[in-house]
């Protein structure tokens, strides 16, 4: 993403009074991207009381480095830590300039120990042990995601889901049409109403091994309520 790809999408969400929190995270590391302060800078300029964070890996990251991201206003650091629990002595010396409360570590080297919830996003990783069984047992569940969140790829593209890593439902774009457009179009219904009913037997969901009722329960209640009050006004007309 560009810092301009970042003032669109920021002044887009503005225009429709987004108050939610914005997470910079997904495919890649961001600290590899040459600009990403500015990019910061293009949400925080636009967005001057959302929630906004950033995920990284570390291995970019320097004392300088994270006060910059602050200065340009950074909510919160979330570091993700792989290795194993001597990587935090390093990190607290990284971030000693920093107040406690805007940084976490996320302990990632063992779910047992942290109570990370591991999935397989979408049945593209397949060294995590998930059983077919597990996968199955999801059957006639409903998934929130793509009531709750919404997943922008760098250029722009929205995918239905952010456990979408192999990218083969893109929805809309949000550099090329507006964030209602896109929120409410007819690929992104159409995929409410098959997993508001339980129904994962479409590619990425059939292999997909997310509970996805988690969270997002409330938004799941409200999209579901606006969308069957249009289909309503439908067939009405």
């Amino acid at each position: 993403m560009t810092p301009n790809g970042a003032s669109h999408i920021a002044r887009e969400l503005g225009r429709n009074h987004y108050r939610g929190k914005i997470s910079l995270s997904g495919f890649g590391e961001n600290l590899l991207n040459p600009k990403f302060p500015e990019i910061v800078k293009s949400f925080r300029t636009h967005l001057d009381s959302n929630i906004l964070e950033c995920n990284t890996n570390g291995d970019r990251l320097t004392s300088k480095y994270a006060k910059s991201l602050f200065e340009n206003g950074l909510s919160l650091l979330y570091i993700n830590l792989y290795d194993g629990a001597h990587q935090m002595e390093h990190f607290d010396e990284v971030m000693r300039d920093i107040p406690s409360d805007r940084y976490k570590y996320r302990m990632h080297w063992s779910q047992k120990d942290h109570g990370l919830i591991l999935n397989n996003r979408s049945g593209t990783i397949d060294w995590l042990g998930i059983d077919e069984a597990d996968i199955q047992s999801l059957q006639g569940k409903p998934c929130h995601y793509p009531f709750y969140k919404m997943f922008v790829d760098w250029n722009g593209d929205v995918l239905f889901c952010s456990n979408d890593w192999g990218r083969e439902h893109v929805i809309g774009n949000l550099m090329q049409d507006t964030l209602m457009n896109v929120w409410f179009s007819k690929p992104m219904k159409k995929i409410r109403r098959r997993l508001a009913r339980g129904d994962r037997s479409q590619s990425p969901c059939n292999g997909c091994s997310v509970d996805g009722t988690l969270f997002g329960k409330e938004s799941f209640d409200i999209v579901q309520k606006y969308e069957n009050k249009g289909r309503e006004i439908i067939a009405s007309s």
